[in-house]
Protein backbone atom coordinates (compact mmCIF):
# COMPACT_ATOMS: atom_id res chain seq x y z
CA UNK A 1 0.00 0.00 0.00
CA UNK A 2 1.43 3.35 -0.90
CA UNK A 3 -0.32 6.65 0.45
CA UNK A 4 0.61 9.61 -1.58
CA UNK A 5 -0.30 13.40 -0.71
CA UNK A 6 -0.45 16.34 -3.03
CA UNK A 7 2.51 18.65 -3.58
CA UNK A 8 2.45 21.15 -1.76
CA UNK A 9 1.37 19.45 1.33
CA UNK A 10 3.42 18.06 4.73
CA UNK A 11 6.45 18.39 4.31
CA UNK A 12 6.87 18.51 0.28
CA UNK A 13 8.14 21.36 -1.34
CA UNK A 14 5.70 23.57 -2.46
CA UNK A 15 5.35 24.72 -6.69
CA UNK A 16 4.96 28.16 -8.18
CA UNK A 17 1.77 27.22 -10.21
CA UNK A 18 -0.54 23.92 -9.43
CA UNK A 19 -2.36 22.14 -11.76
CA UNK A 20 -4.17 18.91 -11.97
CA UNK A 21 -1.69 18.11 -14.75
CA UNK A 22 1.22 18.15 -13.06
CA UNK A 23 -0.38 16.41 -9.91
CA UNK A 24 -1.42 13.44 -12.09
CA UNK A 25 2.49 13.77 -13.64
CA UNK A 26 3.91 13.21 -9.85
CA UNK A 27 1.62 10.35 -9.05
CA UNK A 28 2.30 8.80 -12.55
CA UNK A 29 5.99 9.27 -11.70
CA UNK A 30 6.12 8.13 -8.60
CA UNK A 31 4.14 4.76 -9.66
CA UNK A 32 6.62 4.00 -11.98
CA UNK A 33 9.49 4.72 -9.55
CA UNK A 34 8.23 2.17 -7.79
CA UNK A 35 7.09 -0.08 -10.67
CA UNK A 36 3.55 -0.13 -9.80
CA UNK A 37 0.65 -1.18 -12.51
CA UNK A 38 -2.67 -0.83 -12.98
CA UNK A 39 -3.39 0.14 -9.39
CA UNK A 40 -6.46 0.60 -7.11
CA UNK A 41 -6.64 4.52 -6.30
CA UNK A 42 -8.18 5.17 -3.02
CA UNK A 43 -9.02 8.90 -3.08
CA UNK A 44 -10.37 11.43 -0.45
CA UNK A 45 -11.57 14.76 -0.37
CA UNK A 46 -9.76 16.95 -3.05
CA UNK A 47 -7.77 13.75 -4.16
CA UNK A 48 -11.02 12.31 -6.18
CA UNK A 49 -10.24 14.69 -8.98
CA UNK A 50 -6.56 13.46 -9.39
CA UNK A 51 -8.09 10.05 -9.17
CA UNK A 52 -10.55 10.36 -12.02
CA UNK A 53 -8.35 12.45 -13.77
CA UNK A 54 -5.40 9.83 -14.57
CA UNK A 55 -7.68 6.57 -14.51
CA UNK A 56 -8.94 8.74 -17.46
CA UNK A 57 -5.69 7.87 -19.22
CA UNK A 58 -4.28 5.21 -17.27
CA UNK A 59 -5.37 1.66 -16.68
CA UNK A 60 -6.09 0.95 -12.96
CA UNK A 61 -8.36 -2.18 -10.94
CA UNK A 62 -10.65 -0.04 -9.31
CA UNK A 63 -11.40 3.47 -7.39
CA UNK A 64 -12.39 3.87 -4.12
CA UNK A 65 -13.90 7.71 -3.75
CA UNK A 66 -14.31 8.99 -0.12
CA UNK A 67 -16.20 12.25 0.39
CA UNK A 68 -15.40 13.72 -3.17
CA UNK A 69 -16.92 14.69 -6.45
CA UNK A 70 -16.40 15.60 -9.58
CA UNK A 71 -17.76 19.20 -9.40
CA UNK A 72 -19.36 22.11 -7.04
CA UNK A 73 -16.56 20.73 -4.22
CA UNK A 74 -16.07 23.88 -2.36
CA UNK A 75 -19.18 24.39 0.18
CA UNK A 76 -20.09 28.25 -0.11
CA UNK A 77 -18.05 28.80 2.85
CA UNK A 78 -14.89 27.15 2.13
CA UNK A 79 -13.60 29.52 -0.35
CA UNK A 80 -13.34 32.83 1.71
CA UNK A 81 -12.38 30.56 4.68
CA UNK A 82 -9.14 29.31 2.94
CA UNK A 83 -8.55 32.63 1.43
CA UNK A 84 -8.35 33.80 4.70
CA UNK A 85 -5.86 31.27 6.01
CA UNK A 86 -3.92 31.98 2.79
CA UNK A 87 -3.82 35.35 4.14
CA UNK A 88 -2.72 35.06 7.53
CA UNK A 89 -5.46 33.34 9.61
CA UNK A 90 -3.09 30.19 9.36
CA UNK A 91 -1.06 31.81 12.24
CA UNK A 92 -4.28 31.54 14.73
CA UNK A 93 -3.00 28.27 15.02
CA UNK A 94 0.54 28.92 16.52
CA UNK A 95 -2.04 29.58 19.66
CA UNK A 96 -1.98 27.06 22.25
CA UNK A 97 -5.68 24.89 21.92
CA UNK A 98 -6.35 26.05 18.10
CA UNK A 99 -5.54 23.10 16.87
CA UNK A 100 -7.63 20.98 19.34
CA UNK A 101 -10.67 23.44 18.99
CA UNK A 102 -10.59 22.54 15.41
CA UNK A 103 -10.04 18.62 15.85
CA UNK A 104 -12.98 18.87 17.56
CA UNK A 105 -15.31 20.41 15.44
CA UNK A 106 -13.66 18.87 12.43
CA UNK A 107 -14.93 15.15 14.18
CA UNK A 108 -16.86 14.28 17.08
CA UNK A 109 -15.46 10.77 17.30
CA UNK A 110 -12.98 10.02 19.91
CA UNK A 111 -10.09 7.08 20.03
CA UNK A 112 -6.31 6.52 19.58
CA UNK A 113 -7.18 5.82 15.98
CA UNK A 114 -8.49 9.32 15.45
CA UNK A 115 -6.07 10.85 17.38
CA UNK A 116 -3.35 9.39 15.73
CA UNK A 117 -5.06 10.98 12.54
CA UNK A 118 -4.78 14.70 14.05
CA UNK A 119 -1.26 14.27 14.93
CA UNK A 120 -0.52 13.60 11.12
CA UNK A 121 -2.26 15.57 9.59
CA UNK A 122 -2.27 19.08 11.22
CA UNK A 123 -3.83 22.25 10.22
CA UNK A 124 -1.10 23.82 7.75
CA UNK A 125 0.59 26.80 9.11
CA UNK A 126 2.20 27.52 5.30
CA UNK A 127 0.40 29.24 3.15
CA UNK A 128 0.87 27.09 -0.09
CA UNK A 129 -1.37 23.98 1.05
CA UNK A 130 -4.18 26.55 0.94
CA UNK A 131 -3.08 28.35 -2.24
CA UNK A 132 -2.83 24.46 -4.09
CA UNK A 133 -6.56 24.09 -3.09
CA UNK A 134 -7.64 26.92 -6.17
CA UNK A 135 -7.37 24.73 -8.68
CA UNK A 136 -10.12 22.47 -7.56
CA UNK A 137 -12.73 25.51 -7.30
CA UNK A 138 -13.99 25.50 -10.69
CA UNK A 139 -13.52 22.10 -11.22
CA UNK A 140 -15.93 20.17 -13.05
CA UNK A 141 -15.11 16.54 -14.50
CA UNK A 142 -17.76 16.55 -16.83
CA UNK A 143 -16.81 19.96 -18.73
CA UNK A 144 -13.19 17.94 -19.17
CA UNK A 145 -14.60 14.64 -19.74
CA UNK A 146 -17.67 14.13 -21.44
CA UNK A 147 -18.10 10.73 -20.79
CA UNK A 148 -17.20 8.19 -17.78
CA UNK A 149 -18.28 5.23 -20.40
CA UNK A 150 -14.17 4.23 -20.69
CA UNK A 151 -14.64 3.63 -16.75
CA UNK A 152 -15.08 -0.03 -16.90
CA UNK A 153 -13.52 -1.34 -13.43
CA UNK A 154 -15.19 -1.32 -10.02
CA UNK A 155 -15.69 2.20 -8.69
CA UNK A 156 -16.76 2.47 -4.68
CA UNK A 157 -18.08 6.36 -3.25
CA UNK A 158 -18.26 6.19 0.41
CA UNK A 159 -19.77 9.16 1.85
CA UNK A 160 -20.27 10.52 5.56
CA UNK A 161 -24.27 11.59 7.41
CA UNK A 162 -22.37 14.12 9.56
CA UNK A 163 -20.71 15.20 6.29
CA UNK A 164 -21.59 18.92 5.25
CA UNK A 165 -18.82 19.04 2.57
CA UNK A 166 -20.44 15.50 0.85
CA UNK A 167 -23.73 14.24 1.34
CA UNK A 168 -25.13 11.21 0.75
CA UNK A 169 -27.06 12.61 -1.88
CA UNK A 170 -23.72 13.27 -4.05
CA UNK A 171 -22.69 9.87 -3.13
CA UNK A 172 -25.47 8.28 -4.90
CA UNK A 173 -25.54 10.52 -7.97
CA UNK A 174 -21.77 9.92 -7.86
CA UNK A 175 -21.93 6.18 -7.72
CA UNK A 176 -24.82 6.31 -10.78
CA UNK A 177 -22.41 7.97 -12.84
CA UNK A 178 -20.15 5.05 -13.31
CA UNK A 179 -21.34 1.66 -15.10
CA UNK A 180 -19.84 -0.43 -12.30
CA UNK A 181 -20.48 2.25 -9.67
CA UNK A 182 -21.47 1.47 -6.19
CA UNK A 183 -21.78 3.68 -2.80
CA UNK A 184 -21.43 2.83 0.47
CA UNK A 185 -23.05 5.21 3.15
CA UNK A 186 -21.56 5.77 7.03
CA UNK A 187 -24.55 7.63 9.08
CA UNK A 188 -22.42 8.67 11.83
CA UNK A 189 -19.13 8.84 9.81
CA UNK A 190 -17.75 13.37 8.55
CA UNK A 191 -15.54 14.80 6.20
CA UNK A 192 -13.08 12.40 8.34
CA UNK A 193 -14.40 9.32 7.79
CA UNK A 194 -10.90 7.43 7.08
CA UNK A 195 -9.34 8.79 10.28
CA UNK A 196 -12.94 7.90 12.12
CA UNK A 197 -13.30 4.37 10.47
CA UNK A 198 -10.32 3.10 9.41
CA UNK A 199 -10.54 -0.40 9.47
CA UNK A 200 -13.87 -0.40 7.78
CA UNK A 201 -12.48 1.39 4.99
CA UNK A 202 -9.64 -1.02 4.62
CA UNK A 203 -11.64 -3.84 4.93
CA UNK A 204 -13.73 -2.61 1.70
CA UNK A 205 -10.58 -1.55 -0.24
CA UNK A 206 -9.56 -5.11 0.73
CA UNK A 207 -13.12 -6.35 -0.67
CA UNK A 208 -11.92 -4.81 -4.08
CA UNK A 209 -8.82 -5.70 -4.99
Amino acid sequence: MLAYDLAGHGESTPYQRYSLGRHRRDLNRLLKHLHIKSPLLCCHSYGVPLGLEWARKHPVQGLVLIAGGTHDLAPWWEIPLMKFFAWGGRYLYYLPGVQSLTNHLSSDHTGKKIERFFAESPVPTEPHPYKALEIFWDYNFFTRNRSSVKFQFPVLVISGGKDPMFTKTMGVELAAVFPLGQHLHLPEAGHLLIGEYPDLVNRVIADLL
